[in-house]
């Protein structure tokens, strides 16, 4: 807020402007009018013949000499003070010494000079000057009446107190009239004030205006940058994907279709990582890897777009070779196959490669897009860094998938159980079941687990059919060991995403309540990919189920990608040998592998079950080893529980079998 000095000070800076404009405008007048009536006196001097010219030269001189001092002293005097103080010692000095040389013109001396000095007082509007130019010119008219009454023209009292009073008269009226002239100055000024003031607020709001017209470009810039591309990883998205792809010439400068490829890159265990280490260390991790693909690549070779925090699309340009995107893709794997080292942890990524070729699998973004996913989805948890182009093949399998996927929303009222035995080698004593799940689809008919399991697990109705499964397989165990007095134990197959489902603890203790079975009484098979995928989300999961008594088996072990490692620090408590071994268990290769399986297991205090058991010479080299348990289709089929009276037939004969035949 402005303080009371500083508005005095602007009143004064205004003041001190309309006098300086006042002055400067006056002066000039005076002159000009001084100059005119010097021509006129010369004029009037040839007409009429008694004026004295020399007179009315002297005279005229004076004047301009007179009207000339002020405009010249504005020039050099800066302080009106000195000024006033200089004019008030030059005006009745000049003015009496001119009517003192010039008494016969005595008359015209009074008047020309005294109006003069009147005219110029207007001028300062002091009241220094106007007093000393009013008392000089009484008291000089006042000397020329007592001592030179009758200078050329005889005058009486009456005619000097007229003139003294228009003295005064016209000293009040320069006052006004200065004062006047001032205020209608100052108004001019203030007005011009306000008109500086408006101006000023103008281009300070036309300043305001530009800066948020640019701020506003700015932001409008941002945003449509925004829109086309990804804040973290400054790489096009998805709405720049859709805009170059429209803007890609369909024909090359030979008149030949354009040869595309859309390379889509779907980082496999993002999930994992991020459940594992957190959301933030895994996105930083994948912008990481991103970045550094986009950095192998220039863009003469295509772009790198963003589509999701793990998904990514790289678009090949007119490529003249299939090996050329084959070879961009190795490249990529290259970098996935680097770690990307944080603070706290090493990260490895994995990637599902899909691959659609532009013309040949589509002429829209949405359908290469699509089938590229297919490509993906053939080998999704299948193997790490591959990759797969897109077939016809692949579009069947995933209409049947996509089939299956809604089938499997209503199909528990569809699905049963059969029970395969598993025997103990020497004694050929029943030991248990391992509970498979079936599904007999009304519209498709028998559906293979290993075809609808995976598709269960991706749009996670694995929850509730496996929920459905560990009750039904329960019941059934409790209602076969009533029936024939025994306490024989349940296999059942379980799945990483059950196990690492927030409600499964909960949802088997009370299952396991329900069912009145023993936990002792319980195995649960998982595969050896839960070791690879899930190994720290489960461990804690696996020793508060061995608490309850509940036993772990490693199912088709051989077949996947674990190793001593794994097995020494989970708490496993079966291996169940898979059935690929057991075909070929004759040949020498197989049979040294069953003989390391077998030692290992030893080792490690942990039971063997061998799948797949066929025939009666690999039941007997079983035999002849440390090799406890089988079970396949010598011993017996998976046996349908639904016909229990059947079922309960094949149980007892299996208690039969003489494995020494």
């Amino acid at each position: 807020m402005r303080t009371i000095s500083s508005v005095i000070e602007t009143k004064k800076q205004q003041q001190n402007g309309v006098d300086e404009v006042a002055n400067t405008k006056i002066l000039q007048a005076i002159f000009v009018t001084e100059v005119i009536a010097v021509i006129c006196y010369f004029l009037l001097s040839f007409v009429y013949e008694d004026m004295n010219i020399y007179a009315g030269i002297m005279i005229s001189s004076v004047i301009l000499v007179l009207s000339s001092v002020p405009l010249i002293l504005s020039r050099f005097m800066h302080s009106l003070n000195s000024t006033i103080l200089i004019l008030s010692i030059i005006f009745p000095v000049t003015y009496v010494i001119v009517l003192s040389e010039r008494l016969s013109v005595g008359a015209v001396s009074v008047w020309t000079g005294l109006f003069l000095f009147f005219a110029i007082s207007l001028f300062y509007a002091s009241k220094k000057i106007i007093m000393t130019v009013s008392i000089t010119g009484i008291i000089y008219t006042i000397i020329i009446w007592t001592y030179y009454p009758n200078i050329m023209v005889p005058i009486g009292y009456g005619e000097y107190i007229i003139r003294i009073s228009i003295i005064i008269l016209t000293a009040s009226l320069c006052v006004y009239v200065n004062k006047r002239y001032k205020k209608r100055l100052n108004e001019g000024f203030m007005h011009l004030e306000s008109i500086t003031i408006l101006n000023r607020q103008l281009d300070e709001s036309r300043q305001k205006l530009v800066q948020q017209n640019k701020a506003l470009i700015d932001t409008n810039e941002k945003v449509e940058w925004m829109a086309y591309y990804d804040v973290k990883t400054e790489i096009p998205n998805r709405n720049k994907l859709i805009d170059d792809f429209n803007d890609i010439p369909l024909l090359d400068i030979d008149g030949n279709m354009v040869q595309m490829a859309l390379i889509y890159f779907d980082f496999e265990n993002y999930k994992q990582i991020s459940l594992r280490h957190g959301k933030a260390l895994a996105e930083t991790s994948s912008n990481k890897i991103v970045k550094d693909i986009n950095s192998t690549f220039d863009t003469t070779q295509g772009n790198l777009y963003y589509l999701n925090v793990n998904e990514f699309v790289f678009v090949v340009n007119n490529y003249e070779r299939p090996q050329e995107v084959i070879d961009i893709v190795i490249k990529v794997t290259d970098v996935f196959k680097q770690t990307v080292v944080t603070q706290k942890h090493d990260i490895n990524i994995d990637v599902n490669i899909g691959i659609s070729l532009y013309p040949e699998h589509g002429l829209t973004l949405s359908a290469l897009l699509r089938k590229a996913t297919i490509a993906i989805g053939s080998i999704k948890n299948k193997t790490h860094y591959s990759y797969q182009i897109y077939n016809d093949i692949l579009m069947a399998t995933f209409e049947r998938k996509v089939v299956i996927q809604e089938g499997l929303r209503d199909s528990i009222s569809h699905m049963y159980l059969s029970f395969q035995p598993i025997i103990a080698i020497d004694t050929g004593a029943l030991r248990g079941f391992e509970a498979l799940l079936r599904w007999e689809s009304p519209e498709y008919g028998f559906i293979s687990p290993s075809e609808f399991i995976p598709y269960a697990e991706e749009n996670m109705t694995i929850i509730p059919i496996g929920r459905w499964v560990l009750a039904e397989a329960l019941s059934v165990l409790a209602l076969i060991n009533d029936n024939l007095n025994q306490s024989y134990i349940i296999s059942i197959n379980v799945s990483a995403v059950q196990l690492r489902h927030k409600s499964f603890l909960e949802d088997f203790k009370e299952i396991v309540k329900q069912s009145g079975v023993l936990p002792e009484l319980i195995e649960l098979e998982i595969t050896e990919n839960v070791l690879i995928d899930s190994i720290r989300d489960i461990l804690d999961i696996f020793l508060e189920l061995r608490l309850m008594g509940v036993r772990i088996a490693l199912d088709d072990f051989g077949t996947g990608y674990s190793s001593l490692a794994y097995l020494h620090k989970l708490p496993i408590d079966i291996i169940k040998i898979d059935r690929t071994f057991i075909n070929d268990f004759s040949k020498s290769k197989e049979n040294s592998l069953v003989h390391t399986i077998l030692l290992m297991a030893e080792q490690l205090g942990q039971e063997v079950i061998a799948e797949g058991v066929e025939t009666q010479e690999q039941l007997m080299l079983l035999a002849k080893t440390t090799c406890k348990y089988a079970q396949g289709y010598l011993i017996s089929r998976p046996i349908d529980f639904r016909n229990q009276q059947k079922f309960f037939e094949i149980v007892k004969n299996i208690t039969l079998i003489d494995v020494n035949k």
